[in-house]
């Protein structure tokens, strides 16, 4: 039996993801140590008796328990961010193109070769490996989903302009899913997830900041988008109402406000949880201290706004803006690395998959490409 206070969907997901070796977002030695807690059960790092044991074992989708996951500590971040040669980086090309309808987000999974786009008519999944796209479709949200935030390589959360977030999980290659209660009274506009935890973070056109059922604070204009820093313990938000608010995630406190001159559309967090970054519909992309909110860099970086920014692992930066451009930039010195103009629409969304070779831009016209990145 799941112990009770256990997300037992995600307690599947992972014994799943352990099996196939492809757990990416903790350290594996990590990861049994959560599903051996979860379970009351010590199979060490035998992925058959695991199996078995699960199979006798079964936990329906419908299980799902009000309660974080405890474990005994944050992944760890190094001290430096890694830092990438631009030579290497200029060596870009286009690996793949996929046509959708209206397109609102796209985000790579732990595993580096599963996509999720977020579209008018649901999510889809692709699977990015050398040979065709495979794909899910997932549907149920009653309107446009406006965000995505994976858990594991199988497992999601999507937020929807129907006001709800729902929780997919892959069980026996079936996706199943269910509402999360948040308490958003609009359109829900941003989701995020601390891996470790159960309760999805996300903002509404409500002006509303919440974890679960509970809400931290909220801006005086729509809430754009929503990020947590790497410890867990800091929630960044950006809003309409030209601000960027850092809210303590355990008291619920407001740390700091960041003003800005214009709407704040995405904020994206640095590997070594240090910076944050804001795309603004200035044009801007802008660079915080998180510890002390001093603003360290600017850039004018799109004519007509920027609407996503995405940060690699490797020191790169990546922005799209109204001005139909995917542009990379040095993440420390904002030096501009390349420009790619394939796109023939307002860039509404950049993300990097895990090891920082492929950049996914999603786009009005209805496309998304997929980048490969050559680095050192």
């Amino acid at each position: 039996m799941i112990k009770r206070g256990i997300n037992s969907d995600l307690v599947v997901s992972l014994a799943q993801e352990l099996t196939e070796d492809a757990v990416g977002y903790m350290p594996k030695e990590q990861a049994y140590e959560l599903l051996k807690h979860a379970t009351g059960q010590d199979f060490g790092h035998n992925v058959k008796q695991w199996k078995k044991w699960l199979e006798a074992n079964p936990i329906s989708p419908e299980q799902y328990v009000n309660a974080v996951i405890e474990t005994s500590s944050p992944p760890s971040q190094p001290s430096e961010p890694p830092r990438i040669a631009l030579e290497n980086a200029r060596q870009i090309t286009e690996l793949r193109k996929l046509r959708h309808g209206w397109i609102s987000q796209v985000r790579w999974a732990s595993a580096n070769s599963v996509l999720a786009v977020a579209t008018a008519d649901g999510v889809y999944l692709h699977s990015m490996g050398d040979g065709p796209t495979q794909q899910h479709h997932l549907q149920g949200h009653g309107g446009p989903v406006k965000a995505v935030a994976f858990i594991l390589s199988q497992s999601l959360f999507s937020a929807s302009a129907d006001t709800t977030v729902r929780l997919w999980t892959r069980n026996r290659g079936e996706y199943h899913n269910e509402i999360i209660t948040t308490g958003h009274t609009n359109s829900v506009e941003a989701v995020a997830i601390f891996p470790l935890t159960k309760h999805p973070a996300s903002g509404g056109a409500d002006g509303t900041v919440r974890i679960g059922e509970r809400m931290l604070g909220s801006h005086s204009a729509e809430v754009e988008s929503i990020a947590f820093t790497p410890d867990g313990h800091t929630l960044i938000s950006g809003g309409r109402d030209n601000t960027v608010r850092l809210w303590h995630v355990e008291s619920g406190d407001q740390r700091a406000i960041l003003q800005h001159d214009d709407w704040v559309r995405e904020v994206s967090i640095s590997p070594d949880g240090m910076s944050v970054i804001s795309a603004c519909k200035d044009g801007t992309i802008n660079k915080w201290d998180i510890e002390s909110g001093e603003k360290r860099l600017t850039v004018q970086a799109h004519e007509r706004g920027v609407d996503s920014v995405a940060f690699s692992s490797h020191g790169l930066l990546a922005s799209g803006g109204r001005d139909n451009l995917v542009k990379l930039w040095n993440a420390h010195t904002f030096e501009l690395v390349a420009t790619l103009s394939a796109h023939t629409k307002p860039v509404l969304s950049v993300a990097f998959n895990p090891d920082g070779t492929r950049l996914a831009s999603g786009s009005g016209d209805n496309t998304v490409r997929i980048w490969g990145i050559n680095l050192p």
